[in-house]
């Protein structure tokens, strides 16, 4: 049977490492601040599995959590049952919220909307909810827009005045009785970008959103905005707390990031050993043919458990497309290959990996049928049905 295998000092030594780097805090004023790490669980824990992490998280003490939607939430609320759990999805679903104020999870609001069906729904069950204003600085997908919350011509009618973005939702966040205002966020486009323009323009522009608030006397709690590349990438910028995802399993793809450790890797097993002589072609299409007699294995795990699968490309991005043609070319003076590790030896992929199944290579190791087969694969592409083990 298939698994995915999570060492658990690799996984401690990340998560102490993020504590670290979260050490180094941001300046309010005369204070020293030290951020809140929310633990973004979303997608199964980026492969991990929400199970498992969450229990060594809370361990090490992390205890709020991020996930991107409702069921995620609901889910996730079974291992932390007493733990704070933002959806970041802003949502109008009514199924949706009802679900978010039975949990006791804190919502993500958007709209005017979503909103008014959280604090709809809360009166309805008689339970007090929580939720974080979503603030849109330039994503286009969730949140009040920042630009229209800034907007405040000076020669307008007060009835106009009240009709401002700004206005109308700092009256609305006071009117609330069930549904309470406990923290604030907005999430930046390319902060994994070398360069960082676009980025400090949407920090700024969120603070002065935030300095309008404090002017109208809101307090909007919790103040974050740092993704996983901005956390590792502009300190100053982590205000009351930071949103860690990918980072806890060691695969972001940062520079400063490096010195974290690359946690999990999918185990199977040989389920069969076979003789080919010399001219047999291997798998689909034939792209390997044996030179010389060998022996090889069967291994019972492909593209359906992650093996060969790669994560989201920057598509929009022309530098991508040049990446693959140069992919290809060095491809044709360079090593390639697949490996994978059995018994400690790194042994080669034969020709195509298929769904369920692919062929190694046992020339020149002691290999038995049930011996295990170490492979790398990005967890956050794993087969969520692929139990998880902690070792």
């Amino acid at each position: 049977m298939n698994k995915i295998i999570i060492e658990k000092e690799k996984l401690e030594f990340n998560i102490n490492a993020i504590k670290d780097q979260a050490k180094i805090g941001k300046i309010s004023g005369e204070d020293q601040i030290e951020p809140r790490i929310i633990a973004v669980l979303k997608a199964n824990a980026y492969g991990i599995g929400t199970e498992l992490m969450s229990k060594v998280l809370i361990e090490n003490g992390v205890d709020f959590f991020a996930v991107t939607d409702v069921s995620e939430a609901v889910k996730l609320r079974k291992y932390a049952s007493d733990k704070k759990i933002l959806v970041l999805n802003s949502t109008c679903i009514e199924d949706e919220v009802k679900q978010i104020v039975d949990n006791n999870l804190i919502a993500s609001c958007g709209s005017f909307e979503s909103i008014d069906i959280l604090e709809k729904m809360s009166k309805k069950l008689n339970k007090k909810s929580a939720f974080h204003l979503n603030i849109d600085t330039g994503m286009s997908r969730f949140g009040f827009r920042a630009d229209e919350l800034l907007k405040a011509p000076l020669d307008i009618s007060d009835e106009e005045k009240n009709e401002l973005l700004l206005n109308k939702l700092t009256k609305k966040i006071k009117e609330l009785e069930f549904a309470k205002i406990e923290g604030i966020y907005t999430h930046f486009q390319e902060s994994y970008a070398k360069d960082a323009a676009r980025t400090k323009e949407q920090f700024s522009e969120f603070v002065n959103v935030m300095n309008k608030f404090k002017e109208k006397e809101v307090d909007v709690g919790l103040k974050h905005c740092c993704n996983t590349s901005a956390f590792f990438k502009f300190p100053y910028m982590h205000l009351d707390a930071v949103r860690v995802g990918s980072a806890f399993s060691g695969r972001a793809q940062l520079e400063i990031a490096k010195k974290l450790k690359r946690v999990g890797y999918l185990e199977s097993d040989i389920c069969e050993i076979r003789q080919l002589k010399a001219g047999d072609r291997v798998f689909y299409s034939g792209m390997f043919t044996a030179k010389n007699d060998m022996k090889v294995g069967v291994v019972q795990a492909g593209y359906a458990d992650g093996f060969e699968l790669s994560g989201p490309q920057d598509n929009f991005r022309a530098i991508h497309k040049l990446r693959q043609m140069k992919n290809a070319f060095i491809s044709l003076f360079k090593d390639t290959n697949n490996y994978v590790e059995i018994n400690g030896k790194k042994k080669k992929v034969l020709g195509r990996i298929g769904m369920k199944n692919f062929v190694v290579d046992l020339t020149d190791v002691d290999a038995n049928v049930g011996d295990k087969v170490k492979i790398s694969i990005p967890l956050s592409l794993t087969n969520n049905l692929v139990e998880r083990e902690l070792i």
